[in-house]
C-alpha cells in the first residue's frame, strides 16, 4: 500500500515539474506583451506564437491574442492577420478568440485572417460562427472578399458550425444558379433560417396584450345644480330697463 502511494506521489510531482515551464513560458510570453508599444503589438503577438513548440503553437495563440486584444480592442484584425500570417495552422483559433472578444469586429477579423491565411478559410469561417452564430452573414461574405476562390468551402463552413443553416443553404445555392457568389447564396438564406438570428415569434394561440378601454363618463341629468336653477328664474323685460331676473 504504501509503495502504490509513493508511486502515485512520485508520478503527480513528475507531472507538475514537466507542466510547470509550460505554464511558465506561456505566462512570460504574455506578460511580454505588456511593454510593447501599441503599433508593435501585431507583430510581436506573431513573433511570439512562431517561436513557441509547434505542438503549443495553438495555446500560445489564444493566450498571446487574447492578451493583444484586451489591450488594445482596435487592433485585432492586425493582431489576428499578423498571427495567421506567422503561423497559418492557427488562424482559425486565433480568429474565433478574437471575435468572441471583439463581436462587433467578427467580420473584419474574419477577413483579415482569411486574407493572411487563405488556405484555413473554410476552417476560419467555421471556428468564427461556432463561436458566433448570429454573426455568420457578415463573417461568411467577408472571409469570400478575402478569398473568392473558396466559396464552395466557405458555404459548407457554415452549413458544418450551424447545421439548422444546411438544407437552406443548399435550396439557395441551387436557386440562384451555376457557382454562385457566397453573397448571393447568403442573401437568398432567409433570417428566419437561424434560429439564433431570428427574432421570437408570437404564439397563435396568445392573444397580444391590449390596454383596457377606459371607464364610461357618468350621464350628464339635464336642470341638474345651478342649471335646474337658472331655468326656475323668471325673465321679466321692461323696455329701456333691460332684464329683470326674480327667482323662483
Amino acid at each position: 500500500m504504501k509503495t502504490k502511494a509513493l508511486t502515485l506521489f512520485g508520478t503527480v510531482a513528475l507531472a507538475l515539474v514537466v507542466s510547470f515551464p509550460a505554464f511558465a513560458n506561456k505566462s512570460s510570453q504574455v506578460t511580454a506583451l505588456d511593454n510593447v508599444p501599441l503599433p508593435e503589438l501585431p507583430a510581436q503577438a506573431a513573433k511570439l506564437v512562431a517561436q513557441a513548440k509547434a505542438k503549443e503553437q495553438k495555446t500560445v495563440a489564444i493566450a498571446v491574442v487574447q492578451a493583444a486584444v484586451q489591450r488594445s480592442p482596435v487592433s485585432a484584425p492586425f493582431v489576428v492577420s499578423a498571427v495567421a500570417r506567422a503561423v497559418p495552422s492557427v488562424a482559425p483559433v486565433a480568429a474565433a478568440t478574437a471575435a468572441a472578444l471583439q463581436p462587433k469586429q467578427a467580420g473584419a477579423i474574419a477577413k483579415a485572417a482569411a486574407a493572411a491565411a487563405p488556405s484555413q478559410a473554410g476552417n476560419i469561417v467555421a471556428a468564427v460562427c461556432k463561436e458566433l452564430p448570429a454573426s455568420y452573414r457578415i463573417v461568411a461574405i467577408g472571409v469570400s472578399e478575402a478569398v473568392p476562390a473558396a466559396n464552395q468551402e466557405i458555404l459548407a463552413a457554415v452549413s458544418q458550425a450551424i447545421p439548422q443553416l444546411k438544407s437552406p443553404i443548399e435550396q439557395a445555392s441551387k436557386a440562384a444558379g451555376l457557382n454562385p457568389s457566397v453573397t448571393i447564396v447568403i442573401d437568398r438564406v432567409p433570417d428566419t433560417a437561424n434560429p439564433l438570428t431570428s427574432p421570437p415569434t408570437t404564439s397563435a394561440s396568445t392573444p397580444p396584450l391590449v390596454a383596457p378601454p377606459p371607464p364610461p363618463r357618468p350621464p350628464k341629468i339635464p336642470g341638474s345644480a345651478n342649471g335646474q336653477a337658472n331655468r326656475n328664474q323668471v325673465v321679466i323685460v321692461q323696455p329701456g330697463e333691460g332684464r329683470l331676473y326674480h327667482g323662483p
